[in-house]
């Protein structure tokens, strides 16, 4: 079992994990894989993962993970690069998820932190998709899931 402790992020809470659920599929390296279809699999989601890593214009990274029942969903991102970067939450298709209308998508602006909290959010199949439109932008991203 596992015991999420809080974590403060710019106006949102995240979660870290203390241990993995005996079901996690980490494994060492973890590659995003940067289409939907080569997305690093955090299976059933509930509890929270970070990361750190670089994508390129050409190179975006994905990570999929699937809520069983309403969640409430936290996601920041801090950008360590000279140029923007665009953080979502994207469905099956790709098509950034919308909220009472509001995307679930931030600019990180190079040098800050973007974050959000989207509670309610219905049972299925999500990805966290992070793009830039330069070359080698460090980032380091945390999603949490209750």
């Amino acid at each position: 079992m596992f015991a999420p402790k809080p974590i403060s992020a710019r106006r949102t809470s995240v979660f870290q994990l203390t241990q993995l659920p005996s079901d996690s599929p980490f494994r060492d390296p973890i590659d995003p894989g940067n289409r939907l279809r080569t997305a690093f699999n955090l299976g059933r989601f509930r509890g929270s993962f970070e990361y750190d890593d670089s994508v390129g214009r050409n190179d975006p990274d994905f990570f999929r993970f699937q809520l069983t029942d309403n969640s409430t969903v936290a996601v920041w991102w801090a950008n360590s690069s000279s140029t923007p970067m665009i953080g979502a939450i994207v469905n099956r298709y790709g098509q950034v998820v919308r909220q009472q209308g509001f995307p679930l998508s931030r600019r990180i602006l190079p040098g800050r932190t973007a974050s959000f909290f989207a509670n309610d959010i219905q049972p299925g199949v999500y990805y966290v998709r992070i793009t830039s439109a330069g070359r080698d932008n460090d980032y380091s991203f945390r999603l949490g899931a209750l």
